[in-house]
């Protein structure tokens, strides 16, 4: 979004027991040290961070945000060896060892896709220190792999072992939720239409196509538009002015 939006994440920070564990969930490789006495700044670097993205070789399962913020601040957690995966229907792993000598390489990173490859002796989960979100598909050697949320804000999958490729990609999407909520056709020509956007649709402009992809921009109440027009085409209404949109 451009401007300003007082939209964020419901999720920002995973919670932790110690500060260690808070930095190396969020990968801190670096901190700041001051030293009063000289007057001085430093920085210093951490010893063992955790990479954006590592394998561990136990997970537990959570059902709610409750039961992951309990076993993430428990002191028996360790993020090196264990994950918290937030779904009911997943099946928890644990190994008799700790995951060793395996190495992710990142080979592409871009806005909606991230390219890994995996070297490991044995099966595991892999943590990919990115925000969580349903849109999100992973596939391993070209074969679609579930995707998990997990420790709180990160998603995680479940990985063979030997030297697999992955991406993940991005595939924006309308949940059944977002789609019932949405406006009805009728409520979006009527505010297209509306004396608030200084025209209606059927006064010089193309007229309203209703359809589950269509999105028309309509004025916000809260933001009133003094003599701006509704341009209107077949696939989309918008106002060049501060607005909300509405899918119909």
């Amino acid at each position: 979004m451009e401007g300003y939006t007082p939209l964020m994440p419901a999720r920002v920070f995973p919670p932790a027991a110690t500060a260690d564990n808070f930095y190396d969930l969020l990968n801190i490789k670096y901190y700041l040290q001051t030293d009063s006495v000289r007057g001085t700044i430093g920085l210093k670097e951490r010893p063992g961070y955790l990479q954006r993205a590592y394998l561990v070789s136990t997970t537990s399962v959570a059902r709610n945000e409750e039961e992951v913020r309990a076993r993430m601040t428990a002191p028996s957690f360790d993020p090196r060896n264990e994950a918290v995966v937030e779904d009911s229907t997943y099946t928890p792993i644990s190994a008799a060892a700790p995951a060793s000598a395996w190495q992710v390489r990142i080979t592409d990173h871009r806005i909606n896709r991230i390219g890994l490859t995996v070297e490991t002796p044995q099966a595991g989960f892999l943590v990919l220190s990115e925000a969580y979100f349903p849109g999100w598909r992973a596939s391993i050697d070209g074969a679609q792999a579930p995707v998990y949320r997990t420790n709180f804000v990160s998603r995680g999958s479940l990985f063979p072992p030997g030297r697999t490729r992955w991406n993940w990609s991005s595939i924006p999407r309308r949940s059944t939720a977002e789609r019932s909520s949405a406006c009805s056709p009728s409520w979006c020509a009527a505010a297209a239409s509306s004396p608030a956007s200084g025209t209606s649709a059927a006064a010089g402009n193309r007229p309203n196509r209703q359809g589950p992809d269509m999105t028309i921009t309509v004025l916000s109440t809260a933001f009133p538009l003094r003599g701006g027009i509704a341009h209107c085409s077949a696939a989309r209404c918008r106002t060049p002015a501060q607005s909300m949109t509405c899918r119909c």
